[in-house]
């Protein structure tokens, strides 16, 4: 049964998809939808900001869009100077494993690249009120010249459209109201990435809430 104002992920044609090993493509930053972001993560765990809650396109270098398909978010601090804080649980041993791999021990902030698909489809065409699900790759750079890449991939964070211009994404099922077909989560796999491969340590919980307006 199809509730009222709620949008269903095509569970199946997902499945599908990562099965296959389709890899999404990007969509660019040229003739696409730009945005106005703000962070706004609770708890003591998760991805925040870095002291500035406001991550808007343009701004720094920074880029907030809806890609030119209309499917993807993308939120990129890398080469900017903003950054976001990553606060995992230090007692966790799939933390601990990715730390002796170059994982910063403790709090730290570094630059990021968040790129989040909605399985429904274009975030613009999503009805004000409805809920869709997100795969979503958060990407952070540690250290020099030749920084290491490690990755957050969330496979079931939310968005919700709040208004005619704004949408929240989180990873809080509390957050959406109802029931969306899905589940929202906080679960993400901690991988490091290599060139030509990647390392998966295992899940963690790292919660993560934004808004984007459109400019």
């Amino acid at each position: 049964m199809i509730r009222k104002n709620v949008v269903i992920p095509i569970v199946g044609l997902v499945a599908l998809s990562l099965v296959a090993g389709i890899v999404w493509a990007k969509g660019k930053p040229g003739n696409a939808t730009t945005l106005d972001a703000v962070m706004s993560t609770p708890g003591s765990t998760g991805v925040f900001d870095d002291g500035d809650v406001n991550y808007n396109n343009g701004a720094s270098g920074v880029q907030v869009y809806f890609g030119v398909g209309g499917k993807d978010l993308d939120l990129v601090t890398y080469n900017t100077g903003r950054t976001m804080e990553f606060v995992f649980d230090q007692s966790s041993p799939v933390v601990q494993s990715a730390q002796a791999a170059g994982l910063p021990v403790g709090n730290f902030t570094a630059e990021m690249d968040f790129f989040g698909i909605n399985y429904w489809g274009r975030y613009r065409d999503m009805t004000i009120g409805t809920t869709a699900q997100v795969q979503a790759d958060l990407e952070f750079h540690i250290g020099g010249p030749s920084p290491t890449t490690f990755e957050l991939e969330y496979p079931s964070l939310a968005v919700k459209r709040m208004s005619e211009t704004e949408w929240l994404v989180t990873s809080n099922p509390a957050d959406i109201g109802g029931d969306p077909g899905f589940q929202a989560s906080s679960t993400a796999l901690l991988n490091i990435i290599r060139r030509r491969k990647q390392t998966s340590y295992g899940t963690v919980s790292m919660p993560i809430r934004f808004t984007v307006t459109v400019q």
